[in-house]
């Protein structure tokens, strides 16, 4: 199973867990804040799902998206009765996705759960779903009794039948939970042979004691014990053991003198010595919840910090020492050169467990965008540019669903139909470009249609509609009432104003909504995702008749980063190194010139003209006047008139190596602050410095 797969399963089971939870709390009574949720994790599991190739999977959460649309909108109230249904249908699916997780190639075919509400679930049969043949594999859907119809069970049920067949006790198989059967499912298909053993002790013996005793006589003749069932016959306790075995050599007749047993399933066939293959080694995964990541990662920036306050200690202790120390000194200097370096191939094993390519899911994005394309009629040819990229692994399950939904957008919404290209002088093939590159420490993603761009006096049009419909709408999203609320002084339309309209939750520029787009759960998710989730940002550009760029930036995941320390007013601030492009020193650099234009000060730099932006501006919204000496930071921009951007500060401080910490931004939420860094002060304590959000300077530039 590839990486996307695995990410696939991985996520899709969280998001079934957490609508659970979410179905539950609607037993409470109705919440507008629960069901937007389950209609926002019903989204990204149809998404994911279509761009991996499981449209079954993908229809279904599509019904069960709709049918809380109508829940949302009112069209349908959710009662009692319907909850029940719904948690079955939930869990039918959770329990399919854990089945053919385990499969090599897994495959969503046999999956056809109806929903209906109110209804009861049921598994139909579809002529050509068939369970796969494995290795060991004799079991196979059979024909209902007299009905002449095909009852298609999940692989669990035919396993638990199969197994039912073999004793003449079938509740000893029922006592077996989901996950047993799954695991005897897979020494099955694994080719591997099982065994039932019993061991009937009486209550007046020392049970307990003896069913040890057995247990490790058992392990030690070579088999493994899958299963316990313990069962009560009169005066009898009988334990039942379902056992493989774990070598070749495990000892049958030895077993014999332990326990009763029989044989409860045979492997196939064992391949001849002649044509046998021996099988690759195969790798060896271990699922680690990325919380365990985190806490290794917290330890290497301890480490860091400790080793920073170490260094400053000897420096100054190494000043007073003569000149007959200076040996020793090299000797110490040199060994905290090789903790340095260990720590940071440290770092880089860390990160190289929570990196993931992101030509990975552009490769998926690739394949979905054909056939979404191929659904609705359109042609189009996708190109990729730029570097490879690895990204962490967190950001990218978060980041794969945003985009493909971006990308869908510009099929869906973007490329004209063949016909109509050809009337415009287009080719009739749409173009979709999807560049990839670094900036200013930043990885920058854009998704580029050559289609008809975005129509302002449309989605303005929409917008009051959909705010004469909805006068509940909070002030966040109130962003006019006329057309010319959306106009610039010049009488052209403002599109910066008007593109934060397509980021309105519940807002659509569709008449009517299909699998692909048209529920306005979209873009508001995946801007809610990429700036608050990742701390990324996201923009859009576009041409009316010429195409749409929406282009994405998220930062690089680094456990320690090299930082600046500035002062600024007295107090210490710091930016990653990576995203000054230079730095200048004014009044020393006769080469500056400060100008003012349209009542911003302006740095202009052998020729170059960069706008300058104080700290004042970024936390308080006030302009300040420039001290008469100062540090110019040049930042890279991807917005705006100007490229770059000139950040002032009073001093630099120092330059170091820092382990950046995210800031919880649901309990501390400091505008222009994306995080902090510890260092050990002059004093010798610990000092916490903000780390300002590079990503969010250009929005203070008018």
């Amino acid at each position: 199973m590839d990486d996307i797969l695995r990410l696939y399963f991985n996520e899709t089971e969280e998001l079934i867990d957490q609508i659970l939870d979410d179905i539950d709390l609607l037993k409470e009574g109705f919440s507008a804040e629960v069901v937007n949720e389950i209609l926002r994790k019903f989204h990204t599991i149809k998404g994911s799902s279509y761009s991996v190739g499981f449209m079954k999977v993908g229809d279904l959460a599509h019904k069960l998206e709709d049918f809380f649309v109508n829940i949302r909108d009112g069209k349908e109230e959710l009662n009692e009765d319907m909850i029940p249904s719904i948690i079955s249908v939930v869990q039918r699916l959770k329990g399919f996705l854990m089945e053919i997780s385990s499969h090599p190639q897994p495959q969503d075919s046999n999956l056809d759960i109806d929903f209906e509400t109110g209804s009861t679930v049921q598994y139909k049969s579809a002529e050509s779903s068939h369970a796969p043949s494995k290795p060991g594999q004799d079991y196979a859907p059979t024909p209902s009794a007299g009905s002449g119809d095909l009852v298609q069970v999940s692989e669990k049920e035919l396993v638990r039948q199969k197994l039912k067949e073999k004793v003449t006790d079938k509740s000893i198989i029922d006592e077996l939970s989901d996950s047993e059967i799954l695991q005897l499912k897979k020494y099955i298909d694994e080719g591997k042979d099982l065994y039932l053993g019993f061991l009937k002790l009486s209550f007046d013996s020392d049970y307990d004691k003896e069913g040890k005793s057995a247990m490790h006589e058992i392990k030690e003749k070579g088999f493994e014990i899958l299963s316990t069932i313990t069962k009560i016959e009169g005066e009898f306790i009988v334990f039942c053991f379902i056992l493989a075995p774990t070598k070749d050599e495990a000892n049958i007749e030895e077993l014999k003198k332990v326990i009763d047993f029989q044989k409860l399933f045979s492997a196939a066939k064992k391949a001849s010595a002649r044509g046998a293959v021996a099988p690759q080694s195969a790798k060896v995964s271990l699922k680690v919840d990325i919380s365990e990541i985190e806490k290794i990662m917290n330890i290497i920036g301890d480490l860091v910090t400790i080793k920073n306050s170490i260094y400053t200690s000897m420096e100054s202790l190494f000043a007073s020492f003569g000149i007959q120390q200076q040996e020793t000194i090299q000797k110490i200097r040199d060994n905290m050169s090789e903790i340095e370096r260990k720590i940071k191939d440290l770092q880089d094993i860390v990160l190289g467990v929570r990196m993931f390519s992101l030509d990975d899911i552009l490769k998926v994005l690739e394949r979905d965008l054909i056939t979404t394309a191929n659904q609705i009629g359109k042609k189009i040819e996708v190109r990729k540019e730029g570097e490879s990229i690895t990204i962490d692994t967190e950001i990218a399950r978060k980041l794969r669903n945003s985009l493909l939904h971006i990308a869908r957008n510009a099929v869906t919404h973007g490329i004209e139909p063949a016909e109509e290209r050809k009337l415009l002088g287009k080719s009739e093939f749409g173009k979709i470009t999807i560049k990839t590159r670094r900036r200013g420490g930043n990885i920058i993603i854009e998704i580029t249609d050559d289609g008809r761009g975005i129509d302002p006096a449309k989605v303005v049009q929409k917008y009051l509609a959909w705010r004469e419909s909805n006068p509940n709408i909070s002030k966040r999203f109130d962003l006019g009432e006329t057309e010319n609320d959306f106009k610039l002084p010049d009488g052209s339309w403002d599109k910066e104003k008007i593109f934060k309209i397509l980021f309105i939750p519940g807002f659509s520029t569709r008449d009517s909504a299909d699998k692909g787009a048209g529920r306005g759960a979209g873009l508001y998710e995946v801007k809610r995702e990429i700036e608050e989730s990742i701390g990324g940002r996201i923009s859009i550009r576009s041409e009316l008749g010429e195409g749409t760029t929406f282009s994405i930036q998220i930062p690089t995941a680094k456990i320690v980063v090299e930082t600046v320390i500035f002062r600024w007013k007295g107090k210490k601030f710091a930016l990653p190194l990576s995203a000054i492009r230079k730095t200048e020193i004014y009044p020393e650099n006769k080469d500056i010139v400060i100008k003012i234009m349209q009542g911003r000060k302006i740095a202009e730099i052998s020729g170059r003209e960069y706008p300058l932006i104080t700290l004042d501006e970024t936390f308080e919204g006030n302009k300040s006047e420039l001290p008469e000496r100062f540090y110019i930071f040049i930042i890279e921009s991807e917005e705006g008139k100007y490229s770059d951007i000139g950040l002032v500060a009073d001093e630099i401080l120092d330059i170091s190596d820092t382990v950046m910490k995210n800031l919880d931004k649901s309990v501390i939420n400091l505008k222009g602050v994306s995080s902090v860094i510890e260092v050990i002060g002059e004093e010798g304590k610990k000092e916490i410095i903000p780390v300002i959000d590079v990503m969010r300077i250009p929005e203070f530039v008018s």
